[in-house]
Order: C-alpha cells, then sequence, then structure tokens
C-alpha cells in the first residue's frame, strides 16, 4: 500500500502476502535418464564395478513411504500458494486503490494501528489516505515475491515495487525494496506494517 511520505514519496503501502515464503529440500537430479541418477563406482570387492542405478529406486521407494508421514510436508505446502494469492491480491488491490484515489477502499485493507516507514519517518493509517491528494502514481509491478508465515496468523511479505509517479511534483523512487506485515484479525487479513527502502541506483561499469 502507499506509504504516505514527508520529505520524500516513496511508493504505496502494499498489504502483506504470505504467499511467496517457500521452502525447500535439497532434489534430486532433474535430468532425468540414466547419467543422472546412475552413476559408475569402483566396487571394493572385487574390482569390478557397480551402478548406483541399482541402489536409487530402492531409495526412493523408503522415502515415498516416509515423506507422508513428516510434519510440514506437502499437505501443509499445498495451502501455501491460496495464502500467498490472496495476500498478493490484498496487496496489489491497496495498490489500485491508491492510485484511483479510493481512500475507502484503500482503508479497508489497513489495521487501525497500521504504521508505515520509509526515508520520510513513521506514518499512521490516516496519513496514508491524506497522501494521495498529493500523489500521482501512473504504474506499478510486483516482483521477486517471498513469503514468510512467522505465526498462523501472521505473515510477511517482501517483494520489488518498481513504480512511475510524482508527490507533490517530485518523483517518487522507482525501484523500491518493500516488506508487508499482514495479520490476520477474525475472518480477514490486514496490513498493519508497510516499510520500503529505497534501491541503489545500479553502477555504471
Amino acid at each position: 500500500m502507499p506509504i504516505a511520505k514527508s520529505a520524500v514519496r516513496m511508493s504505496p503501502v502494499g498489504a502483506i502476502d504470505c504467499s511467496h515464503s517457500t521452502v525447500s529440500a535439497a532434489s534430486l537430479d532433474s535430468r532425468g535418464g540414466p547419467g543422472a541418477l546412475s552413476r559408475v563406482v569402483p566396487d571394493q570387492r572385487g574390482g569390478g564395478m557397480l551402478r548406483l542405478g541399482l541402489v536409487v529406486p530402492f531409495v526412493l521407494t523408503v522415502l515415498a513411504v516416509v515423506a507422508p508421514a513428516r510434519p510440514g510436508g506437502a499437505a501443509d505446502a499445498g495451502k501455501e500458494p491460496s495464502l500467498k494469492e490472496a495476500l498478493v491480491a490484498n496487496e496489489k488491490g491497496a495498490f489500485e486503490a491508491f492510485k484511483q484515489k479510493n481512500a475507502s477502499t484503500f482503508n479497508d485493507y489497513l489495521a487501525d494501528d497500521f504504521l508505515g516507514v520509509d526515508a520520510g519517518g513513521v506514518t499512521r493509517k490516516a496519513a496514508q489516505s491524506e497522501a494521495m491528494a498529493d500523489t500521482q502514481l501512473k504504474d506499478y509491478a510486483l516482483d521477486d515475491i517471498k513469503l514468510v508465515k512467522a505465526t498462523k496468523n501472521v505473515v510477511i511479505l517482501t517483494y520489488k515495487l518498481t513504480q512511475h509517479g510524482t508527490y507533490k511534483g517530485d518523483p517518487i523512487p522507482a525501484t523500491v525494496h518493500a516488506t508487508s506485515v499482514w495479520v490476520k484479525r477474525g475472518d480477514k487479513w490486514l496490513a498493519v506494517l508497510h516499510q520500503e527502502t529505497p534501491a541503489r541506483p545500479t553502477r555504471s561499469p
């Protein structure tokens, strides 16, 4: 979602998106074929050769039996996309409402105790909608979105924000690294904090 700016206008403060938090385990070579899993190694018993291809099927069979029993496995991972999608939609919805200067819709995404943090300092919820009159947000894009589920009802969303616009006539930072925190209160996810850090200028070689 957009953050109200004092001295420096940053990007809109976005709703927290919990979807980009992915925990991955070490995976097998995905290229397949004999070269991927079947390795030739010396046979210490008689100078011959053993092919690991004979061992791998057994290992995979054991993993297939054991993996479903581990907590936090595929069943939990399957829930993350829907949560992430919902929070990303909230984040983008807040940006769009700010862009269209729809204060009522924008405020629906923010908790009453919301805080926005940027180079201009710390602002509260009331200051966010007030900044709309002085902000012209032309376009925006959220990329490299990551999600961290702090607790069952608290999600941290980080992403790279690319935007174009002005605040009181001055250009806002074109590229920002943003963090949003979403909290589930009742049956609704609300943004309680949004922080932005302007990206470092790209150095010429």
